[in-house]
């Protein structure tokens, strides 16, 4: 009897011991995907409020077929003369070799394909990151350039280049154009070449 008694206590005190480290593991991992996710959503919200500043609203953000050039090269923006296809669109972007462009970061991702000429993009190291260290990849005809959200950019323009350029949602569907002007970047732009001329 007793050593019945004893193996029962011993898989009752087992079961027991299970039952309290899985709620343990439980709710302490569920608080902390919660405090991942606050923490996540504190570090966007820094990074939109202090480190970037949002950008003039673009000229080519509700004109369908709307071009503009300015001393870099030229803007050309398409879109679908069928508005029931969530909007569509995407830019023609020419730019002349030695010249720079962006300097800012996206809440999409943007996505950039080469049509013709090189160009080096620099971004930083990841999402968010100010001070931590720069990246630079260098693009050729036929490649896709994909910027991850929240991750400032600026291109330099080593050949004559055309590209396309569009953004998405995670799900691929369009995503509006919006940018946030990230400084150390956009400051190395000229503000001369900037100014449009047509």
């Amino acid at each position: 009897m007793r050593d019945g008694s004893s193996k029962a206590t011993a898989v009752l005190f087992l079961c027991l011991l299970f039952v309290f480290f899985f709620f343990f593991f439980f709710f302490f991992e569920s608080g902390s995907r919660t405090s991942i996710l606050e923490e996540e959503e504190e570090t966007k919200n820094r990074f939109y409020n202090e480190r970037v500043r949002e950008a003039p609203p673009a000229s080519l953000s509700s004109q369908s077929n709307a071009q503009f050039t300015d001393q870099r090269g030229s803007y050309l923006r398409f879109e679908p003369t069928d508005k029931n296809e969530n909007n569509l669109y995407v830019n023609v972007v020419f730019s002349k070799k030695g010249s720079k462009r962006s300097g800012d970061v996206h809440k999409c991702t943007q996505v950039n394909n080469v049509v013709f000429g090189r160009v080096s993009l620099t971004t930083t190291k990841k999402p968010f990151a100010v001070g931590e260290g720069e990246r630079t990849i260098e693009y050729f005809k036929d490649d896709v350039i994909r910027i991850q959200p929240h991750v400032p950019h600026i291109y330099e323009f080593k050949e004559d280049t055309i590209f396309t350029e569009k953004w998405e949602h995670e799900d691929g569907s369009p995503c509006e154009f919006k940018a946030w002007l990230y400084e150390p970047f956009r400051s190395r732009i000229s503000s001369a070449s900037l100014v449009r001329t047509l």
